[in-house]
């Protein structure tokens, strides 16, 4: 489970039930009570009420889960993920609905929320803490008097907000604003390009959602404060003004909003970089850095130079390096808004320093030697070397495949994850599919039948179903079973 949500579930059976979604989710054997409870350190007694409860926790997961006699085995079906099988179980916690508020600007006294979300204030006074700890992880500190508020930088509070909307997923009242987001999104892609003849190569759907929470934040009279030297601290180029034009009209267009501080024009420009796919560029309208000079390219290539330590592909070393100063660029810039950028979700961390602890440790180990351009602080040395042990770890993976059927790789993560993911997914595609993916343009039904789409691969929020093809979903962070089920719908196509 995504430690954020652990970590604001109060509720001990909710923990459980949790675990042993994840457990069940993990495996693709049929599973005895006895061994179920004994992973899980409860007993059958406490494993059979906790399949009860999940009942009627989440009806979702109805037919997910099948208890025959003393065996149970996790029915996964494609359309849902981990995340949405869980979501009736987190949106019940006391401090989601309080946090939610908060990130909204709801300001109530503890007496007030105590009627609100049904609890004792003793109750919520012993749960203030856990909120409490979670918020220091993001330099923020939560007021209790005279009412409750979330005390901090405004960067820091949005990067809270996106973290939380990212990992709980759209609410049902956010799919209106969604649809209009897509379209400002959309139209500001063309626009741009039309006018600057280049474009990042960005994850449409973390974009998005980064502007969602902009707009929830500005909405609410809550900016990013001015600072001095700013032009300074920030090279602005031609890109900027084109961005900054195309950004107000834009805005007043679609959200009726106009004359924003320059410094939310300058935060909504930098934050693009959170959402770069670190993909070789396609051409030349594609960029994975914000200035088309490359005075900074080979800057790191020399303290990343392994010697042959690592089994990298070296015919692919000019592309790879090209990541990785882009990469570290990237967020020497995004870590001026708030150093919050370096970090990444504690699974993530998990996952990079479990498959790849050679790969991670030696990043780490170079890291030393990195001085971040304009003058940015190094402050999450491990989150960078994971992200820079997934980049390298993709230059060792075998992504040869035959072309026959075509698959469209839809995929929205954490920065050099999503290269990661997809070369980890390709892996597990049978060879007569020939894989493809995009990240800037929309999907449509006319994309799919005018690229000859069999199958889509995805693992976001998508607003419409694609008809005349396969739809897939996929976890944020697929577990080895889902996997193995995803291997063997595509082999019975």
């Amino acid at each position: 489970m995504r430690k954020l949500y652990m970590d604001l579930v109060t509720d001990k059976k909710a923990i459980r039930l949790i675990h042993l979604i994840y457990f069940l989710a993990d495996t693709s054997d049929l599973l005895t009570m006895e061994d179920v409870a004994a992973n899980l350190g409860v007993t059958k007694k406490t494993l059979k009420s906790d399949l009860a409860l999940l009942q009627e926790y989440s009806p979702v997961i109805d037919g997910f889960v099948q208890v025959k006699k003393e065996t149970i085995i996790f029915n996964r079906d494609s359309t849902y993920t981990i995340e949405e099988i869980l979501s009736d179980i987190i949106d019940q916690q006391p401090l989601f609905t309080l946090l939610s508020a908060l990130l909204d600007g709801e300001e109530y006294s503890i007496e007030t929320w105590c009627e609100r979300i049904w609890l004792s204030e003793r109750t919520l006074r012993r749960y203030l803490p856990s909120l409490t700890e979670v918020l220091e992880r993001y330099n923020l500190t939560l007021q209790l008097s005279p009412f409750l508020a979330l005390i901090g930088e405004e960067a820091n509070i949005r990067y809270l907000y996106f973290d939380y909307t990212s990992q709980r997923g759209w609410r049902e009242e956010d799919v209106h604003l969604d649809k209009t987001i897509q379209k400002f999104y959309y139209e500001f892609q063309e626009a741009f390009l039309t006018r600057y003849q280049r474009v990042l190569t960005l994850d449409a759907n973390r974009a998005k959602l980064w502007h969602h929470v902009i707009l929830q934040r500005v909405t609410k009279g809550s900016f990013i404060l001015p600072r001095t030297n700013v032009k300074q601290k920030y090279p602005m180029t031609e890109r900027f003004d084109v961005f900054s034009e195309i950004y107000d009209q834009l805005m007043k267009k679609y959200f009726s909003i106009e004359t924003l501080p320059y410094e939310e024009h300058l935060y909504a420009y930098v934050v693009t970089l959170a959402s770069v796919i670190y993909l070789p560029p396609e051409g030349e309208i594609y960029s994975i850095n914000l200035t088309r000079k490359h005075s900074y390219e080979n800057q790191y290539n020399t303290i990343f130079d392994f010697k042959g330590s690592l089994p990298l592909d070296l015919s692919r070393s000019k592309e790879m390096y090209h990541c990785v100063n882009s990469f570290l660029e990237n967020i020497s810039l995004l870590s001026r808004v708030t150093p919050l950028f370096q970090r990444n979700s504690f699974e993530l961390n998990q996952y990079a320093q479990t498959e790849f602890p050679e790969i991670y440790q030696s990043c780490l180990a170079k890291l030393n030697k990195v001085e971040l351009a304009h003058d940015a602080p190094l402050v999450y040395p491990e989150d960078i070397a994971t992200n820079l042990s997934l980049l390298f770890s993709s230059y060792l993976i075998d992504t040869t495949i035959e072309n026959n059927k075509k698959i469209l790789l839809s995929i929205s993560g954490e920065a050099c994850y999503v290269q990661h993911l997809i070369a980890l997914l390709k892996k597990r595609i049978p060879g007569n599919f020939d894989v493809v993916w995009v990240f800037n343009e929309k999907i449509t039904e006319e994309y799919v039948k005018r690229e000859g789409i069999d199958v889509i691969i995805y693992n976001h929020v998508m607003l419409l179903p694609i008809e005349d093809c396969l739809n897939i979903k996929v976890s944020q962070f697929p577990a080895t079973g889902e996997l193995e089920r995803l291997t063997k719908k595509l082999f019975e196509l």
